[in-house]
């Protein structure tokens, strides 16, 4: 969207066709070429990793009910605090860090994008560490205010209690995929996310039934098909970005904390995770209530409010790729509003 001049051809004689002008290329595509076309073409991968992520709720669902009622009914017990961590981690917080990465690439400002990808892990390894001393002190204790009785409660605590066990994992993992998307890059983490997905799949099924010459661990084993997942797209993304494969690489040498770089990110990240603390706070509601009324009813709602969940696929996939279009946009200085002057061609915009 940036002007670009164009040098005038002299008239050329004998009626010759004059030769075509030549435009110059678009130096950033997140903010020259047309907005539409753009934003379906960041959304579209992200819109395949979230239907994989529906694809592993069914599985999950039809493997986990082989294992009997009660094991429905434990998930749902669990379900509410899996999720926190997930939607905080993925998009609350992997919004702030994408935000806060889009906008130094926008100014072109490369060695603070690699100061906030630095500052965005230790934010993923803080937030994971605390998930992990919560649920492990505490996970107990809050299953029983849910409602959690006898083999439900001891089911579901054993799920608990492997997931959060590597509760950095899953933090590690979404904040990689961010700091990636923040660079406009949705292909990689969303084919990870993708990969990552069938591998739950297959490892939680077989490690939850106990398939072939592998014992049954129920959900316990359910909990570690998940982690073994996450830690191996954690481990493809987190080489992919220190290898320099991506616009930014973490700053490792030399590094040192800075407060604003903290604050860049968690002032949109830290105001965003109160929607998923809103959404999993309803959820904690109705399944204390539900929980009284039986383990059918119970593992029922579980199933549902798991479904429920993924009908925010397409929002959320369109959504999280304007991030980095319009954080870049910002950075560069292309903003319109009140007293803001124009930072591109009207005719350009008005072309697009």
């Amino acid at each position: 969207m940036s002007e670009v001049a164009l040098a005038e051809h002299p008239p050329v004689d004998g009626g010759e066709t004059a030769l075509p002008e030549l435009t110059a290329p678009a130096q950033n595509a997140l903010l020259d070429h047309p907005v539409l076309p753009t934003l379906l073409r960041l959304a579209w991968p992200n819109v395949m990793a979230l239907s994989a992520g529906t694809m592993v709720v069914i599985f999950e669902t039809t493997y986990v009910g082989r294992l009997g009622t009660e094991a429905l009914a434990a998930m749902a017990l669990a379900f509410p605090f899996v999720m926190l961590t997930m939607t905080m981690s993925g998009g609350a917080m992997g919004g702030g860090v994408s935000s806060a990465i889009a906008r130094a690439l926008g100014a072109g400002d490369r060695d603070r994008a690699d100061t906030l990808a630095t500052h965005a892990l230790l934010i993923a390894i803080c937030f994971g560490l605390t998930f992990t001393v919560a649920m492990l002190t505490f996970g107990s204790t809050l299953l029983q205010l849910l409602g959690g009785r006898g083999n439900v409660l001891s089911q579901a605590l054993a799920y608990i209690t492997v997931f959060f066990a590597g509760g950095v994992i899953p933090w590690l993992m979404n904040t990689f995929a961010a700091i990636l998307r923040g660079t406009g890059n949705m292909k990689v983490p969303s084919a990870m996310q993708v990969t990552a997905a069938g591998l739950q799949i297959v490892l939680g099924g077989t490690l939850g039934l106990g398939l072939g010459p592998i014992p049954q661990f129920g959900l316990a084993g359910v909990a570690t098909g998940t982690l073994t997942a996450f830690c191996f797209g954690t481990g493809v993304m987190g080489w992919y970005v220190f290898s320099g494969r991506a616009r930014v690489r973490p700053m490792l040498s030399g590094f040192r904390v800075q407060r604003g770089m903290f604050f860049d990110i968690l002032k949109v990240g830290a105001i965003a995770c109160f929607n998923p603390l809103q959404g999993v706070l309803t959820l904690l509601i109705f399944t204390h209530m539900l929980a009284h009324y039986g383990t059918e009813v119970l593992a029922g709602y579980g199933i549902g409010a798991r479904l429920e969940f993924m009908l925010t696929t397409l929002a959320f996939a369109v959504g999280i790729a304007s991030v980095p279009a319009v954080g870049m946009a910002i950075g560069a200085g292309r903003i319109l509003g009140p007293g803001a002057p124009w930072h591109s061609s009207s005719s350009a915009c008005s072309a697009r």
